[in-house]
């Protein structure tokens, strides 16, 4: 009980200290939790655009359309049961035109049974492929020519790559700071309770129980912050990940917020601030 008593002198005698300190460890360990989770959750974004590809695969003039049938089914078997691949007929092209370019397609309807030679039959194959199924592809029987979009999001996925970098560094840079307030509060601390010590001291107290009320001061500050990040991840983290995910169609794929993991941050703020009095009270202990 006199432990207990002796942990929360700094409560008493320096209140504002711990109360702001516990908002900076709220706030601080969100806002890393935050990014944390951004560039796990980016993996699965960039391993995607990395592998998925739609492939076009223009039939040659010759083959009629008994053979797109059996074509078709050569290249659905080829690429396998993964992927999506669809004959796209100069009708179907031409409709699938007509919401963003309708002069265009007009222009093509116009011309009638000639449409047919002026707009290339095509079948579209999308999913997360192979680097060698656009080659294969070619190889097709009354296949003319074929083409991929794999290198179409290099540009982005260096984009990508270079925002989980930088997600990763202002994360180790706040939780460094974190630590860095954690363990000064606990100086601060331990000059509070400096009288306190002596006496125990006097008393006989081994090293081991003298670090005590650090550890029990510094982790109710923790588990104060941890709280108020939990409380911020339930709330404002799943509002902050589904605006995110809005920013693009591509970030759809970034893994889901768990509110579960707010119990961690919860229990996380407190080993951080029980291990900041560990590591900042000795300091006082073997002062005479």
């Amino acid at each position: 009980m006199y432990l207990l008593k002796l942990s929360l002198r700094p409560w008493r005698r320096s209140p504002y200290s711990q109360v702001f300190t516990s908002l900076a460890v709220g706030v601080l360990l969100f806002l890393a939790s935050f990014l944390f989770w951004m560039q796990r959750s980016l993996s699965p974004v960039v391993d995607r655009l990395q592998h998925e590809q739609v492939i076009t695969a223009y039939l040659d003039s010759a083959v009629d359309k008994a053979g797109e049938s059996s074509m078709v089914d050569t290249i659905r078997t080829t690429v396998g049961a993964h992927a999506e691949v669809e004959m796209v007929q100069p009708e179907q092209f031409v409709n699938h035109l007509r919401a963003d370019y309708p002069e265009l397609s007009r222009e093509l309807e116009d011309l009638g049974p000639e449409m047919s030679s002026v707009v290339p039959r095509y079948v579209s194959i999308t999913g997360i492929l192979p680097d060698q199924t656009l080659e294969t592809v070619r190889g097709v029987p009354g296949i003319q020519s074929a083409e991929s979009s794999k290198d179409r999001f290099q540009s982005v996925i260096g984009a990508f790559r270079a925002l989980k970098w930088v997600a990763n560094f202002l994360t180790f840079g706040l939780f460094l700071a974190l630590i860095t307030g954690l363990i000064h509060l606990g100086r601060t601390n331990s000059y509070l309770q400096q009288d306190a010590f002596s006496l125990m001291k006097l008393m006989g107290a081994s090293k081991a129980a003298l670090r005590w009320p650090g550890v029990i001061a510094g982790g109710f500050v923790g588990l104060a912050g941890g709280a108020l990040a939990a409380l911020a991840w339930i709330s404002a983290g799943i509002w902050m990940a589904k605006h995110l995910q809005t920013l693009s169609p591509m970030l759809r794929y970034m893994s889901a917020l768990q509110p579960g993991f707010a119990f961690a941050m919860l229990v996380l703020g407190m080993g951080m601030g029980a291990f900041s009095g560990l590591v900042a009270t000795p300091a006082r202990i073997g002062r005479r």
